[in-house]
């Protein structure tokens, strides 16, 4: 097989698999559109505050990550510094 028939096979498999992907995801967007649009008003919103309700919690949960993570950091830097103080004073005490 030359390298121009490999690149072929390989540029049509990789096409094909996104070509599928997209229609998945077209036919799973097109099923949720239709359920939503056969609801009533009123189960359009609680559906509406619930997602708004999901994102506003997913947005907290990060944001919390994220500061815990940096409030750890802070805490492994002050514990190395408090670590180097004891040795400094240990071979000070050693002299």
């Amino acid at each position: 097989m030359t390298d121009r028939q490999q690149l072929l096979d390989t540029a049509s498999t990789a096409f094909t698999s996104k070509t599928t992907i997209t229609a998945a995801y077209t036919t799973t967007g097109a099923g949720i559109v239709s359920a939503i649009s056969q609801l009533d008003v009123v189960a359009k919103i609680g559906i509406s505050i619930a997602l708004v309700s999901l994102a506003f919690t997913a947005f907290s949960f990060f944001m919390n990550w994220r500061y815990k993570h940096k409030q750890d950091q802070r805490a492994d830097e002050l514990h190395r510094l408090e670590i180097e103080k004891k040795k400094a004073e240990l071979n000070e005490y050693k002299r």
